[in-house]
């Protein structure tokens, strides 16, 4: 979803004001703001990206196990679907950067075992060429699940060990067990290579089987070289320029939870909750032997679940100005960081999951609908800080 933004790049995001004098700050209603024709998606759509004019999700009129992975091209107005296994399988959590898709599944209902608990395989496709394959496939004691990608390289987290049956809560070594950070790079897509991140990092269910029409957790996120995750509350960041070299960092690990981190560039935001239920903090990584956690979402009620693209942030507010306590979908424009301006929406909208790419702002509905608004632009003459869309830089 995010790509890697050089230093100029976010220095100009952060230190805008010293460059180029006061930061923009626009006022709403000069803001283009146009709702996204994602019509052929489908009834039900859960865990949606955007890239460029590409958007997809998770899609099936019922349960996961009748998902698979739609994507459609807002511009062209093309669908297209595809799956994990011929025959049938979950296909859900798909993320998506350039020409690549990446998601997890699992096997057909009752194959080997039943709805929970159930291990996952991991996916690619390049949408140009359609050559798909799979990275890393369950078996009856491993899962791979979470996958996000950035440029040629693919992180995932890996738990193995299971021990799925008996079925349902039963399981003797599943629930909320070890895991482990992985990835491949799939430059050359057929020929992918493989490298671990971090061993036993947290523990956690594969996957949440009994939530899963609800729990929109980000557990990993990558931006060009630098990976972001969390683990048992915690948020820990690896620079993986050199395979051969992994750093791994801490990011947050404030006594209160951290969770659903997301990361654009040298930024990484994240759910918080030391004040009350949910704010979001911030941190630039630029300096990783200096990293100072701050808030940049901080009210009352509930803010969560972030996305994170150049100068957009998206994120989810309950509770505080919304006495309904509904889940309503908020923008806001990175100006000095951590500070924002927020992007008044023409319409209320309520819902879960969002994602941002280049402007285009997705999300599932309250009703499970797809749905998505494009914004900008934010300033004329000027250009965002992720020109390119979702390409990695050389």
């Amino acid at each position: 979803m995010s790509r890697f933004t050089s230093i100029i790049s976010i220095a100009l995001l952060f230190f805008g004001n010293i460059l180029s004098g006061p930061p923009f700050v626009q006022a709403a209603d000069a803001l283009v703001q146009t709702s996204l024709d994602l019509a052929g998606i489908g009834e039900k759509a859960y865990y949606g990206d955007v890239c460029g004019d590409v958007v997809l999700f998770a899609v099936g009129p019922a349960c996961d196990y009748t998902w698979n992975i739609q994507h459609k091209n807002i511009k062209t107005g093309e669908l297209g679907s595809f799956f994990g296994v011929q025959g049938g399988t979950i296909d859900t959590q798909p993320k998506i950067d350039g020409d690549t898709v990446v998601w997890c599944g699992g096997p057909e209902w009752e194959k080997p075992w039943t709805h929970e608990p159930s291990n996952f395989s991991v996916f690619a496709r390049n949408l140009t060429s359609d050559t798909q394959i799979t990275l890393r496939e369950y078996t009856m004691s491993e899962s791979y699940t979470h996958p996000a990608v950035s440029g040629s390289k693919v992180v995932w987290i890996e738990h193995l060990e299971l021990d799925p049956s008996p079925k349902g809560k039963k399981g003797k070594n599943w629930w909320n067990t070890s895991f482990s950070i992985c990835g491949a790079d799939i430059t050359d897509i057929e020929n992918p290579k493989y490298f671990t991140i971090a061993k036993n990092v947290g523990t956690r269910d594969p996957y949440p089987c009994l939530e899963y029409w609800k729990s929109f957790d980000n557990v990993i996120d990558i931006s060009g070289d630098t990976v972001v995750w969390e683990a048992d509350g915690d948020i820990y960041g690896a620079d993986i320029s050199d395979l051969n070299k992994i750093e791994v960092f801490t990011i947050c690990s404030n006594a209160a939870g951290q969770y659903n981190p997301a990361i654009c560039g040298e930024t990484v935001v994240w759910t918080d909750q030391r004040n009350d239920d949910g704010d979001i903090y911030g941190v630039s990584i630029l300096d990783m032997k200096n990293i100072t956690p701050v808030p940049v979402i901080n009210q009352s009620g509930t803010q969560k679940q972030p996305a994170i693209d150049g100068n957009f942030l998206v994120y989810v507010s309950s509770g505080g100005d919304f006495p309904d306590k509904s889940d309503q979908i908020e923008v806001c424009h990175l100006t000095e960081f951590p500070k924002t301006s927020k992007i008044t929406l023409r319409h209320k909208y309520t819902g879960q999951r969002p994602a941002v790419n280049e402007g285009i702002v997705l999300w599932r509905s309250s009703g499970g609908v797809a749905q998505g608004v494009s914004i900008g632009p934010l300033a004329p003459g000027k250009k965002h800080i992720n020109p390119d869309a979702c390409a990695m830089d050389d």
